[in-house]
């Protein structure tokens, strides 16, 4: 079982000054100011400029399952990109630097962005304990601290998630997912949101809509309340309407071999 440190040491900004750093996508060392992805690398990553207009198929394809204003994924999860291997890092190795660095990636647009100006507050997905123990750190709260702190907007940890499942990437089927999620996330008992406040609601992937929809679910004490979401990454599937064909699979490691 590995123990993170404190998490007040994670929450360090970039610096300014260049120092060494190791890539995690090509692996190269570069001079950088505290992102761990090199210009070519973050130059690869297939970005979804959701930041500039809504996806009108993601938003059709998750209206089926949860009602959300916007969606601002990063990047489409495609398999031939580096968004996999980096995903799985952030997630299952340790590399919380680097959903840190996402999070500040998309805050970065986010802040510029028309769609998301009048956002009020970040909420993060929540981790079962025993799934924090384990990993260290709960990775959807680093990408939502990075959003947060470069858009200048309170995080809302009002989520908690009381009953342990087993990771989406692992269940296959849309309804198994919804099933897996069900009733597993709830209200922390100090939570506090303002009336009609637009709320952003931060995870790693977004795919078939199951976690946001126990997410909403949970919410639903607070009135008036207006969700978007933002991701790392998002299923090409739910833009395309292929559902499945492309969720993430992280059973192999091989495939997340450099």
């Amino acid at each position: 079982m590995r123990i993170g440190p404190p998490f007040v040491q994670y929450y360090k900004p970039p610096s300014g000054r260049l120092r060494p750093c190791v890539c995690s996508g090509c692996g190269q060392l570069f001079m950088g100011s505290g992102i761990p992805l090199c210009a070519a690398c973050q130059n690869a990553l297939p970005y979804t400029h959701f930041w500039d207009f809504d996806c009108d198929s993601a938003l059709q394809n998750l209206s089926a399952v949860v009602y959300v204003e916007h969606v601002f994924s990063l990047c489409y999860y495609t398999r031939s990109s580096l968004i996999p291997r980096l995903i799985h890092a952030f997630k299952y190795q340790g590399h919380w630097d680097l959903a840190l660095a996402f999070g500040d990636m998309l805050g970065m647009r986010l802040r510029d962005s028309p769609l998301a100006h009048d956002i009020d507050g970040i909420i993060p997905v929540p981790l079962h304990w025993r799934k924090a123990m384990i990993r260290g750190y709960n990775q959807s709260d680093f990408i939502a601290k990075g959003i947060a702190r470069q858009m200048g907007l309170p995080l809302w940890r009002v989520l908690r998630r009381h009953k342990f499942t087993k990771t989406q990437t692992l269940v296959a089927s849309h309804y198994e997912r919804q099933f897996n999620v069900h009733s597993a996330i709830s209200l922390r008992h100090d939570a506090c949101i303002p009336a009609g406040a637009h709320v952003l609601l931060v995870d790693d992937m977004v795919t078939t809509g199951a976690t946001l929809m126990a997410c909403t679910d949970a919410l639903r004490p607070f009135s008036d309340l207006r969700p978007s979401v933002a991701s790392v990454g998002i299923a090409r599937s739910l833009i395309t309407g292929e559902r499945y064909l492309d969720l993430p699979s992280f059973e192999n490691d091989k495939f997340f071999a450099p």
